[in-house]
């Protein structure tokens, strides 16, 4: 089964220029792809340890902003990802992936 099957929750994932920003310990990470159950973000930095508690806050194109509290799972530079403790609001994943479809149909 591949990895892609495997996966719980549904990823959205974004273009470079429209990727909302994970706000974490005073550091701003674009964030590549993002599910309910969590993220995956751009990291050049190894300030973060996999296993460790994080709170932060998810900051997207629309000024909306959600707060988490998640684990980080992996740092693989220039990428780590983190699991929410809790989910994310469905309703605004869902918003997001409307968005990015009007920016951008498929052909």
């Amino acid at each position: 089964m591949s990895e892609k099957q495997r996966r719980d929750h549904y990823r959205v994932s974004y273009p470079a220029n429209e990727m909302p920003m994970l706000i974490l310990n005073d550091g701003l990470y674009p964030i590549s792809n993002l599910s309910q159950g969590g993220a995956q973000f751009i990291c050049s930095e190894l300030s973060l340890k996999e296993n460790q508690n994080v709170k932060g806050s998810i900051k997207f194109e629309d000024g909306d902003r959600i707060e988490f509290q998640a684990e980080i799972l992996r740092l693989r530079p220039p990428r780590a990802t983190l699991k929410f403790l809790k989910p994310l609001p469905y309703k605004k994943l869902t918003e997001e992936q409307m968005r990015l479809r009007k920016k951008y149909p498929v052909v």
